[in-house]
């Protein structure tokens, strides 16, 4: 399967760097935003000359922030679709023991942050929770967005 990464301005929070994924081969698009989570899926399918042949509906959703957890190299990213899937991320991590938060090898993860937006600042913030940390997330960006 063929794929184009490139960046797309994100429709929901406005992030000039979103990530649009073309499966040029069978034509499918996926967008999604890791500052603020939204994501669009578009599974239509176009021929390499981009003629539609099949089309589906769009699917959207995110837009409160997202989460990724990374174990020695990989791991996963997701979306929330509400402040009660932010809350209830950070209440979990609090609660349990920190073994609980472990791969299928049983190591722990190495990276756990996530993102939502401060109504009172008005900005998109990122809350490591292993380090118990939270920062503006458009500040981590702006030395490799100059480069």
């Amino acid at each position: 399967m063929g794929s184009v990464l490139s960046d797309a301005k994100c429709p929901k929070c406005d992030w000039e760097h979103a990530t649009s994924d073309f499966y040029y081969k069978i034509g499918i698009e996926f967008i999604f935003c890791s500052r603020c989570g939204y994501y669009e899926d578009y599974p239509n399918i176009y021929n390499q000359e981009k003629d539609l042949r099949e089309w589906h509906e769009c699917v959207i959703g995110g837009g409160f922030g997202c989460f990724r957890i990374m174990f020695s190299g990989f791991g996963s990213l997701s979306s929330f679709e509400d402040a009660e899937d932010y809350n209830a991320l950070v209440d979990d991590f609090k609660s349990q023991p920190p073994h609980v938060w472990h791969n299928t090898k049983g190591e722990p993860p190495t990276e756990l942050t996530a993102t939502f937006y401060d109504e009172e600042t008005g900005k998109w913030m990122l809350h490591n929770l292993l380090e118990g940390t939270i920062v503006e997330f458009d500040t981590l960006y702006e030395d490799v967005i100059e480069e």
